[in-house]
């Protein structure tokens, strides 16, 4: 948590150079393919599919809202 801080302090100082923010920024979305893939690759198939319609409506009843207020928030900004 202070580690976090710290960088928003960091940034927030308008000092960094241009080249460190497009680096932290690769690295960013790196990670989060990374972290995405890891989480994709960890689902089973078949106890998903043992789950049932209930868990997979409610999946993606939860999708929408989230792509739903994503997509909100897109309009708002430009």
């Amino acid at each position: 948590f202070l580690g976090f801080l710290a960088m928003v302090a960091l940034r927030s100082t308008d000092r960094l150079p241009s080249a460190a923010l497009e680096t932290a920024a690769t690295a960013q979305e790196l990670l989060l393919a990374a972290a995405l893939f890891g989480l994709g690759s960890a689902v089973h198939l078949p106890s998903l599919a043992r789950t049932g319609g209930r868990v997979a409506a409610l999946g993606l009843c939860a999708w929408v809202v989230v792509a739903g207020v994503g997509y909100g928030g897109v309009l708002l900004t430009t």
